[in-house]
């Protein structure tokens, strides 16, 4: 089942590129790399990582997941810095902002598109001819064949070794919010990280493609005024159902989707902070105007000062008082029992 795994997502991944190739070839007005970053190509490489994040540390075979762990999470973080570039440029274009702003993110994104497509040169699946590019399926058959010759944890070894794993993660979380490891007074490297922090949790659940289930919906667990008919048929709150897999590790409804909510309130509290700062950043390079600045970022306009008292106040209400973490640490920890 490990192996499906993995070949599902680098599957979903080929794919996409060879979408991509598809429509560059029709329409070369817009590179390749970004016609793969608008079919969410990324997604691919978050959930590879997410099952490689894993093998590092409960597998047989850590030095070989290290190693695939590099491939996946250099294509991600290309696509993620471009997405970055991209969206602060649509920003600005969106509100009608000073050409000089503009023409520097445009040059930023251009940059980072080039960065994207070197990653993929430099990893294989794409190939550079002359005026063109062809893709590769090298990648894909290198991993299958590394894959077939893994020797993976059997059902039963894999999901007490997961469990055990899912516990230090959330209690690493918990004891780093405790001690102020994350730091929440910080946009980056505290808010942000512990958004990131979260989500992987998620991340692995769907990575994992049926390992990570429900139980049966019981108004006896914790957190279940949570699990409502609306927040089930939500995309996000679903978890792959395979029946090929055995041996099931239990998610906590309540505390997955309250995780979701929280993971959600703190992106739309980091991604204006992130904005603001970013682009005050920029204006004090190329010498803008920075009150006129934050009046045309309007409702994208948040004070470093705003986004930590929002932060911590939703920490207070939802993680906090609700025991989020607690519940879903002992439930975990039930299962091993």
């Amino acid at each position: 089942m490990q192996t499906k795994r993995y070949n599902k997502h680098l599957q979903n991944f080929y794919n996409s590129l060879v979408s991509a190739h598809q429509q560059f070839s029709k329409d070369r007005s817009q590179h390749i790399a970004h016609l793969l970053y608008n079919l969410d190509a990324r997604t691919s490489f978050f959930q590879l990582q997410g099952l490689a994040r894993i093998d590092t540390k409960i597998s047989k075979h850590k030095k070989d997941a290290e190693k695939w762990l590099l491939h996946f999470k250099t294509l991600e973080d290309a696509f993620g810095k471009y997405d970055f570039w991209v969206a602060l440029e649509e920003i600005c274009i969106q509100k009608k902002m000073d050409s000089k702003l503009i023409s520097y993110l445009t040059t930023q994104k251009l940059i980072h598109l080039g960065l994207l497509e070197a990653a993929l040169l430099q990893s294989g699946w794409l190939v550079k001819e002359v005026d063109s590019y062809v893709v590769s399926d090298e990648p894909l058959k290198k991993f299958t064949k590394k894959f077939n010759k893994i020797a993976w944890l059997s059902h039963g070894k894999e999901r007490k070794k997961l469990l055990k794993f899912l516990v230090e993660e959330i209690e690493e979380i918990r004891d780093k919010l405790s001690t102020g490891e994350i730091d929440l007074t910080q946009i980056e490297e505290g808010i942000h990280e512990l958004r990131r922090k979260l989500r992987w949790l998620g991340i692995y659940s769907s990575a994992l493609n049926g390992k990570i289930v429900f139980p049966e919906i019981s108004k006896s667990h914790a957190l279940s005024k949570y699990v409502t008919d609306k927040a089930l048929a939500l995309k996000f709150n679903q978890l792959p159902n395979n029946l090929e897999e055995q041996e099931k590790v239990f998610f906590l409804p309540g505390a997955f989707i309250l995780l979701g909510e929280i993971i959600n309130d703190i992106g739309n509290i980091k991604d204006p902070a992130l904005v603001t700062e970013e682009l005050t950043k920029i204006a004090n390079v190329i010498k803008l105007n920075k009150s006129s600045l934050n009046k045309k970022l309007g409702s994208d306009f948040m004070t470093h000062e705003t986004a930590i008292k929002l932060t911590k106040k939703l920490m207070k209400e939802k993680l906090e008082k609700t025991a989020l973490l607690d519940h879903t640490i002992s439930y975990f920890k039930q299962q091993l029992n």
